[in-house]
């Protein structure tokens, strides 16, 4: 593995390497289909990355646990039919 050799040390390198496993990975699914909706999975020309960093954000800020401690009480505070936002 890539890694193995030289660890990952810049977001370039990270995009790099999801990138190109992306497309080996899109490559292998279109020959289990038999090459069939070669388009079908481009996420509207969003980049492979863009998933990866947007975990590694959501781990980094912790930002599933803010939502796990704001959400039930901001749900207690809802009057019946009420909505949030």
């Amino acid at each position: 593995s890539e890694r193995q050799v030289q660890p990952i040390t810049t977001t370039a390198q990270l995009a790099d390497l999801v990138s190109r496993n992306a497309r080996i990975m899109e490559r292998k699914k279109r020959q289990r289909r038999g090459g069939a909706n070669k388009n079908s999975n481009n996420h509207r020309g969003i980049h492979p990355a863009t998933r990866v960093f947007q975990a590694v954000r959501i781990e980094v800020n912790g930002e599933l646990e803010a939502i796990d401690t704001a959400l039930p009480p901001m749900i207690r505070s809802l009057n019946p039919g009420g909505t949030i936002g």
